[in-house]
């Protein structure tokens, strides 16, 4: 898998910021990173993730100016320094790779991120990487490989945006419509066709859609649907939620 160019391809919210950090650290002209491409792959893999992961932790401490670590991740530059210490330390690939999970483990544990995805909604971008990851991740350990930064992926919410109040199929408060359980990725044919039909009529496109995330929405055996298949919740966004958290951290 190409992560750089997933990186570079992916949606504006992230994109400048991925790419003034790169320039910033100069990482991409660096020669001592041009050794081993294996190596580079999984290290651009790793910056994605632990981007990510400032990402979401610095939403969820923002929210709260009294937060004890709200200067440290309010703004960019602690990341952009950590990188730029990588850099000018790492006196090769390996050693990059490996500050570079101890900056993870030490700061942005799988945890303390999972806690953090849970509680947080998503009314932006941020949603759509997070979700190329979860499918990334997903394909990679089926043994298939697809980049999903097409145009043609959308951000779906299952509990949609605008749906006639007398569909009894969605119970579900408006208040959960951003958060993560309540998003997929789906066909922007698809999308465009079934974005705010009834969750029964939603759910016999989701079967067909190439997303396995999206397929898993109608599957029996899902987590969520273990008491019922036919309505979509809270509790089943909560319960979804956190699954694709926990997938999430895998990446």
């Amino acid at each position: 898998m190409d992560y750089e160019r997933l990186i570079r391809k992916e949606n504006i919210f992230l994109n400048r910021k991925i790419i003034n950090i790169q320039k910033k650290e100069n990482f991409d002209n660096s020669e001592k990173f041009a050794e081993d491409p294996e190596i580079l792959n999984n290290i651009l893999r790793m910056k994605l993730s632990v981007i990510l992961r400032f990402k979401i932790k610095q939403r969820y401490i923002s929210r709260d100016r009294n937060n004890i670590d709200y200067r440290k991740y309010s703004n960019d530059c602690w990341l952009i320094n950590e990188f730029k210490k990588l850099n000018d330390e790492s006196a090769s690939p390996s050693e990059y790779l490996n500050k570079l999970k101890n900056v993870k483990n030490n700061n942005l544990g799988d945890q303390e991120i999972v806690n953090y995805m849970t509680a947080i909604d998503y009314k932006d971008a941020l949603a759509k990487v997070i979700l190329d990851c979860v499918e990334l991740n997903t394909e990679r350990a089926e043994g298939k490989s697809t980049l999903l930064t097409e145009s043609n992926i959308e951000l779906e919410h299952i509990y949609p945006r605008r749906y006639n109040k007398n569909n009894k199929l969605y119970m579900c408060l408006p208040d959960n419509l951003w958060f993560l359980g309540n998003l997929s990725l789906l066909e922007r044919k698809i999308n465009e066709k079934i974005s705010n039909d009834d969750f029964d009529i939603k759910n016999e496109h989701y079967c067909k859609s190439k997303m396995i995330m999206t397929r898993q929405i109608c599957c029996p055996d899902a987590q969520w649907n273990r008491d019922s298949i036919d309505k979509w919740t809270d509790e089943k966004i909560k319960c979804r939620g956190k699954i694709l958290a926990e997938e999430f951290v895998k990446f």
